[in-house]
């Protein structure tokens, strides 16, 4: 990779973060014995000519099934995935005629000769956190432990920074325990192993069902961690409720059960906790509480005599850990997700540190346009809710209705003569009233105010940022989650208050059509593949004649990965089918597998939890020669409602594996721009009219890998933005400036002072940088996107294209 200095192999790959008393941390580094030959079966070699991966690179995955018929050699075949896991005694149907086999392997992401090209000057570097698989081995090499180091807690980010130069894996409980305060004071580390996120996934992979962790019972790796070491700043607000998927709740276990047990595999085990989650997901995440030791620490905190012969209960969990991994049954699958997961975590623990950019003046001026001036106390109804609340009594003609009450607002409604059974929005919009217009803008104001009125600005945002705490592997696919502060549902209306620091963008990124994209690369469909070439997959859809417009093949595909099998939607289905019978196959498998009650796993290894006993006994009260029809009815409801849910699963998981991938190249990537290109900006001022010099490996370019578009909201239509401190409502603006930047080589400039991730919502993300960046970050936005589609799936011709805007304001964006 020119322009570019190979980085040495590392002296220490691995330092244990453990506790050594009280006030006290020790660090033990493990010195990595000389690398081993490769097998003669490795899948794939490097080419002669490429230098190392980066430090922090994810290793590629491995090899995959072969599959009993070769692959065409007109195209490269797509990646496909094994079926998904189905109940015992269930024969797995014949792939369709049409279907596309799968490849034999997956190639090096670092090798772009593989795939039959020479090697490219810009091909792509993996990106992360543990170590390529050696001979197809993850782990297979018995580390050297070196004499522990111990330090005061006070002395920890000076030891952690001396001990970063040599690029080893910190090996910790949790990233959001000892990461926060290491930011706090000017330290970023390039990797860790985040070993309570990874024990969850690999207690409940069926990759590595068979190893001695899955099998063990539940201990302190599956409870609550502790999160008090080296705190970054005033206390967190209380969480949130949580938004859960409906499919799961009247089936789900006891909390006790699942405390227990754990089934979600996601990265805490307190099952639906105060966690706000986007609808359609379902939550866990910690209960702060924890249980604690005799000594009156949390009993999740990890520490020193919980191993053999007193050995760091973290170096014992660790050492577990790599023996699971070599022993799955795909060691490459399941060490490229724990190392996705771990760089998550990182990632979430920086976005938390830097902030997103808010304006509290501009929220209070939206606000006030929408709703009045701000009441003069708490649980005063603003102007513009006491106006449409006088207007609804008075075309209903009832002056006691309450629309903050469902069960009075019913009650209001059914006086009127309205026949309605909630007060759900999309019911009341079929209802032809005079008062229905106004009572839905009273309920999306109404939910403004409550969500993210002046009170949330007030509880949230700290001298212009917004923090909030994100819980990576939060959602049962491996989706995250926030506790408190709504950051994964942030309303369209308070979104022009996201604003960008004076000489500084906001540049978005937005994965197109990412799950339907996503389901043609798991199983295979060439054809789905070629309808997203180089163009929006749903007008694709409507080019193939499969449907006639864009709407329906939105519609339809998603009816057909979330179960909308009725409607408009299952309308769709059928032509679907047709036109793509490998998707459609691959997910109605899914579906019979969860219906079974099976299980079902995602592109790299994470695995559905099973249904609850609650479920299984509805299943059994249904099979006996006695049972009533009732009984039959509700047996088939619920299983219905846990097809629906593996259907979802594999593919809204893989979709989260693939945006955990992108996070951590742009995080890389966004670290390795040039240092000269980080140039100072005076306050107010512009930016030097300096290149952007970006990282020398980059991935090629949109036209010839991926389509996307930039655009660029002109600076005239940003609106007026305060400084980094912002005001309260209603104050004046300081003169504040920007962040500074690092003028010295030997100074390097911290994480919130270069250009960072600021914000990352699924399939979206938000790069916060000085403005004369932004082309390099929109080009490294793009090129990450490339690279975690070449990580997951290798070589398969499906395009994972995003689009770019570069804004001063998130509202711009969109």
């Amino acid at each position: 990779m020119p322009g570019r200095p190979a980085e040495p192999r590392p002296a220490v790959p691995f330092v244990i973060v453990t506790d050594a008393g009280p006030g006290r941390v020790r660090l033990i580094p493990i010195a990595d014995p000389a690398p081993a030959a490769a097998a003669p079966n490795a899948a794939v070699a490097p080419a002669p000519s490429a230098a190392p991966p980066p430090a922090d690179a994810l290793p590629p995955t491995a090899a995959l099934p072969s599959a009993a018929v070769p692959a065409p050699a007109a195209a490269p075949p797509l990646v496909a995935v094994p079926a998904p896991t189905v109940a015992p005694g269930r024969s797995a149907e014949p792939p369709p005629a049409d279907a596309l086999p799968p490849t034999a392997a997956l190639p090096s992401a670092v090798d772009p000769a593989s795939a039959g090209a020479p090697p490219s000057a810009d091909a792509s570097p993996p990106s992360a956190v543990v170590p390529p698989p050696v001979g197809g081995q993850p782990f297979a090499r018995q580390p050297v432990e070196s004499p522990p180091i111990d330090v005061a807690v006070t002395e920890l980010p000076e030891a952690v920074a001396r001990l970063e130069r040599e690029h080893p894996r910190w090996v910790w409980s949790d990233t959001a325990r000892w990461y926060p305060g290491l930011l706090a004071a000017g330290v970023r580390v390039e990797r860790c192993v985040d070993l309570r996120l990874s024990h969850a996934i690999l207690r409940h992979s069926s990759l590595t069902a068979t190893s001695a962790l899955a099998k063990s019972p539940s201990d302190e790796w599956d409870t609550t961690p502790r999160l008090d070491v080296l705190p970054p700043g005033p206390a967190s607000p209380a969480p949130q409720q949580a938004t859960l998927f409906d499919a799961l709740d009247e089936f789900a276990e006891p909390s006790s059960a699942r405390a227990e047990a754990n089934p979600a595999g996601g990265s805490h085990p307190a099952m639906r906790s105060n966690l706000a989650t986007r609808d359609g997901d379902v939550a866990v995440g910690p209960d702060l509480s924890g249980a604690r030791d005799a000594a009156g620490r949390p009993a999740a905190h990890g520490g020193s005599g919980g191993g053999p012969a007193g050995e760091p209960t973290e170096l014992t969990e660790w050492r577990r850990q790599r023996a699971a991994v070599q022993g799955a049954t795909d060691p490459s699958r399941i060490a490229l997700l724990l190392a996705a997961e771990s760089a998550g975590s990182l990632v979430a623990a920086e976005m938390q540190h830097a902030g997103l950019p808010w304006s509290a003046a501009l929220h209070d001026d939206l606000l006030t346009r929408l709703l009045g001036a701000r009441p003069a106390a708490p649980g005063i109804r603003p102007a513009r809710l006491e106006e449409l609340l006088a207007s609804i009594r008075t075309l209903l003609d009832d002056p006691t209705v309450n629309p903050d009450s469902p069960a009075e607002l019913v009650k209001s409604l059914r006086r009127a003569g309205l026949n309605v059974s909630s007060t759900r929005s999309w019911e009341l919009k079929e209802i032809d009233h005079p008062a229905i217009p106004p009572l839905l803008e009273y309920k999306k104001l109404a939910r403004l105010l409550t969500a993210n009125g002046w009170s949330w600005v007030d509880t949230w945002v700290r001298a212009g940022r917004f923090h909030p705490n994100y819980i990576p592997g939060g959602v049962v696919t491996g989706r995250w989650a926030s506790e408190g502060g709504g950051a994964l549902q942030l309303p369209k209306q308070v979104r022009g208050a996201v604003v960008a620091d004076p000489g500084w963008k906001l540049v978005v990124a937005d994965a197109a059509q990412l799950e339907p994209r996503i389901l043609a690369a798991l199983a295979g469909d060439r054809a789905m593949a070629a309808a997203g070439r180089d163009r929006d997959l749903y007008d694709g859809i409507v080019a193939s004649g499969a449907v006639d417009t864009r709407a329906h093949a939105k519609l339809g595909m998603l009816g057909a990965m979330y179960g909308g099998t009725s409607g408009e939607s299952g309308r769709m289905l059928p032509r679907l089918a047709r036109a793509y019978p490998a998707a459609i196959k691959f997910v109605e498998d899914a579906a019979r597998a969860g219906e079974a009650g099976a299980v079902v796993t995602t592109r790299l290894g994470r695995t559905s939890p099973r249904p609850s006993d609650a479920w299984q006994d509805v299943q059994d009260a249904a099979g006996g020669d006695d049972a009533s029809e009732a009984a039959r009815s509700r047996a088939r409801s619920a299983a219905r409602s846990w097809g629906r849910f593996t259907r979802n699963f594999v593919v809204q998981g893989t979709a989260a594996e693939w945006a955990l991938c992108w996070i951590g190249a742009i995080r890389r990537r966004l670290w390795l721009l040039d240092a000269r290109a980080v140039a100072p900006v005076a306050p107010g001022g512009t930016a030097p009219a300096t290149s952007a010099t970006t990282p020398a490996a980059s991935a090629p370019t949109p036209a010839a890998s991926s389509p996307a578009t930039t655009t660029t909201a002109p600076a005239t239509s940003a609106p007026a933005r305060p400084e980094p401190g912002g005001t309260a409502p209603g104050g004046s603006v300081p003169a504040t400036s920007a962040p500074a930047l690092a003028t010295s080589a030997t100074t390097p400039a911290r994480l919130e002072q270069r250009p960072h991730l600021a914000f990352f919502l699924h399939d979206e993300v938000m790069v916060h940088t000085p403005a004369h960046l932004a082309d390099a970050v929109a080009e490294q936005l793009r090129a990450a996107a490339v690279e975690a589609g070449r990580l997951i799936f290798g070589d398969a011709p499906v395009q994972f294209p995003v689009t770019v805007a570069i804004v001063d304001s998130y509202d711009q964006a969109k």
